[in-house]
């Protein structure tokens, strides 16, 4: 019987609670098979439970498609932020080629302007103190781009220079 481990728990008919001492006269509810008795009944349960069944999978549904939201939104703002698995596909490889013989190379992303590259560029001049000029050449191997970087080219962003995030762009740094 599939209430037997129950018996133990349940009152006694008398109403005193515990086992009866030597008795079986326990009242046990009734199984679900003796309540649904009748066709209507069992209909009713299975018609019931088809509902529940059917709510639950909409739930679930909706729990994905706003899992999936979550995601999307998350891979938005990391695409925002500049964290996105593509960033090192929208990064320019620049290779300053500086006046006493050195080339440094850097990644920098096509979202940074002329002005930035210049910033670079200084910061690598060992005679700080002598004006220098900046022309940008590639990518290497084709050269497209040829272009000077001065006070009129410092507010444009690198993509609009035409840099672009295939191949290698020469920054070419001279000191009179």
């Amino acid at each position: 019987m599939q209430y037997a481990a129950f018996t133990q728990v349940c009152s006694r008919a008398g109403g005193d609670a515990g086992p009866a001492a030597g008795t079986s006269s326990f009242q046990l509810p009734n199984a679900p098979a003796q309540e649904a008795s009748s066709a209507e009944e069992r209909t009713r349960i299975f018609e019931l439970a088809r509902k529940v069944q059917a709510e639950h999978q909409a739930w679930v549904a909706s729990k994905d498609q706003e899992e999936a939201s979550r995601r999307e939104r998350a891979e938005l703002m990391k695409v925002a932020s500049g964290d996105s698995p593509t960033r090192q596909a929208q990064e320019a490889s620049l290779a300053f080629c500086m006046p006493d013989g050195r080339q440094v190379n850097q990644n920098m992303p096509l979202s940074k302007t002329a002005f930035d590259v210049y910033t670079k560029a200084y910061d690598l001049l060992q005679r700080k103190e002598r004006a220098f000029t900046m022309k940008v050449v590639g990518p290497r191997g084709s050269n497209r781009v040829t272009r000077e970087l001065d006070e009129a080219t410092f507010g444009m962003l690198l993509s609009d220079l035409g840099i672009q995030s295939s191949g290698i762009f020469d920054v070419k740094v001279v000191q009179p």
